[in-house]
């Protein structure tokens, strides 16, 4: 990833996405209970007005929302994904250690962000969303370019022998991405859970960015709700469609 400012506001992007990818940083907080004027900021970096930059109402699902001009109210509750091909709309998903994926679809101009905490990895979010542009754009997954955004790390996500259960019994090779701990618990890596599931969808792994950056040890770039609570800030990761 490389870092810019914009409008006097520090932010990544993926630089090879061939679209406008925006993915920001502590102090910058697009949490929806006091993000409402940072959102707006965020609008106009993209030169788009408030409304043409959509999030969901993010619930831990495997929900797909598809943006559309005929829905302008851009209301996806209990939806953790969204896609689009219309132009100058910016799609955006928060996180505060869940993983942040934004996909471009070079051929049809597509694109689509991605919420996927354990529960969503699990249940295949991305791969879901792929099959979602598949339908609605006729998408090639080798034709997606794919940004994977900082998130919490293998070396430190731990979890419980339920959340292992929980992969085994929804038919993942948990040994690929589970590491057992001498306590009982296990070190979960999601980047390369989802890493697999693209790779697995037919994207090419030319195509696949990955940011590595642990938004729990890197405590002065990124919140972290393992590390401050569940009611920090939110990071956000934004693509924006351009033809």
């Amino acid at each position: 990833m490389r870092k810019k400012t914009i409008h006097d506001i520090s932010v990544y992007e993926f630089p090879g996405m061939e679209t406008t990818t925006l993915l920001t940083k502590k102090p910058f907080d697009m949490h929806k209970v006091n993000g409402e004027g940072n959102r707006n900021k965020i609008a106009a970096c993209l030169d788009i007005p408030s409304e043409h930059l959509v999030f969901p109402d993010q619930q831990h699902t495997s929900n797909v929302g598809l943006v559309t001009s005929g829905n302008p109210d851009h209301s996806f509750s209990n939806t953790d994904a969204l896609i689009t091909n219309e132009t100058n709309l910016a799609l955006g998903v928060v996180t505060a250690d869940c993983v942040p994926i934004l996909l471009f679809d070079r051929a049809k101009k597509a694109i689509g962000a991605v919420h996927a905490g354990w529960r969503g990895t699990n249940a295949r979010i991305v791969a879901k969303t792929i099959r979602a542009m598949q339908v609605n754009f006729g998408t090639k997954p080798y034709e997606l370019s794919v940004g994977i955004g900082p998130s919490i790390s293998p070396e430190v996500y731990e979890v419980g022998a339920d959340v292992f259960d929980a992969f085994f019994e929804a038919g993942h090779n948990v040994d690929l991405f589970f590491k057992p701990k001498i306590n009982g618990k296990y070190l979960l890596n999601l980047w390369k859970a989802n890493y697999m599931q693209l790779i697995y969808m037919g994207v090419a792994d030319i195509s696949i960015e990955q940011a590595k950056m642990c938004t729990f040890m890197l405590h002065d770039d990124f919140y972290s709700a393992r590390r401050e609570g569940i009611k920090t800030g939110r990071n956000a990761a934004i693509i924006k469609n351009q033809k």
